[in-house]
């Protein structure tokens, strides 16, 4: 009984891992209206949760994308998020 209370507490913990996963990767990608300040608590939250449910599935697609999001994160703000030459007006 109580290996099934687990179970299904590790199953709610990978819900919340892949979940925070992917809306910080909202954040960071400049989807989610004030992501500046939600992106390291979601990613700290995301991180944690994902390594307490690490044996599910959900939990491995949460570490996953917070793997990715490193190289990720270096490439949109460093290239996509360059200085941008303002129209000119004629």
């Amino acid at each position: 009984m109580s290996e099934e209370k687990e179970d299904q507490k590790t199953k709610k913990l990978g819900i919340v891992a892949l979940a925070t996963a992917v809306l910080s990767w909202g954040c960071m990608l400049g989807y989610i209206p004030s992501g500046v300040w939600l992106f390291f608590p979601l990613l700290v939250v995301s991180a944690v949760t994902s390594v307490l449910s690490r044996k599910t599935a959900l939990g491995k697609v949460a570490i996953v994308l917070l793997i990715l999001e490193i190289p990720a994160y270096f490439v949109v703000h460093t290239i996509v998020v360059g200085p941008q030459v303002p129209l000119s007006v004629n």
